[in-house]
């Protein structure tokens, strides 16, 4: 089964924001839950299973890879849109930038280099979903906290996210994807 995951999160998200009428509540509910099965997250089920196509949904209570991934994703963008005005995401035609894309331009501060070099390593030697999106989530946050107005590709990450879940070599190859991100960006910029 091939899912778009990319567009349906970017709906979703699109859906939550509303032109700036966002749905408060629920965003509230995205960030204190990390996992899917989470009480809070049922107040997340109904825009998250509606979005997603029926040969995506459970059928037996445990949770689908589309539905991870999906949720996941929703919950990185509630975490960076909290006290933002504008939309965080990018759309199907925004510029925006993928995660370890965003995270590289913070490659350049001295005082954050170590940490995050530190951080993205452990990420990028994840081979189970838990400890990876545990790790997204922090870096998410040191983005946040020290770079603002970048839009991030959400939709992409929830597309990467389910990818990861597939197999073992599909998780390599997102991670490998996710390093070439991060670090070539960084090796782009010093050419320049």
């Amino acid at each position: 089964m091939k899912l778009h995951l990319n567009g349906i999160t970017t709906r979703a998200i699109n859906s939550l924001y509303n032109d700036g009428n966002s749905d408060k509540a629920t965003l509230a509910a995205l960030r204190s839950c990390t996992s899917l099965l989470s009480p809070k997250a049922s107040k997340v089920w109904p825009l998250l299973l509606s979005s997603l196509p029926k040969e995506a949904l459970s059928k037996d209570g445990r949770p689908t890879y589309a539905e991870k991934a999906s949720f996941a994703a929703l919950h990185a963008y509630a975490i960076y849109q909290q006290g933002t005005e504008q939309l965080v995401s990018a759309g199907k035609n925004d510029e925006g930038k993928n995660l370890c894309q965003a995270l590289a331009g913070l490659r350049s501060n001295d005082d954050l280099r170590t940490a995050l070099d530190r951080r993205m390593q452990v990420l990028l030697m994840a081979t189970n979903f838990e400890a990876l999106t545990n790790d997204l989530f922090h870096l998410l946050k040191i983005l946040k906290a020290h770079q603002t107005g970048i839009l991030i590709a959400f939709g992409q990450l929830a597309q990467d996210l389910f990818y990861f879940q597939t197999s073992s070599q599909a998780k390599r190859q997102i991670c490998l994807k996710w390093g070439q991100e991060y670090y070539q960006t960084v090796a782009n910029s010093k050419k320049e």
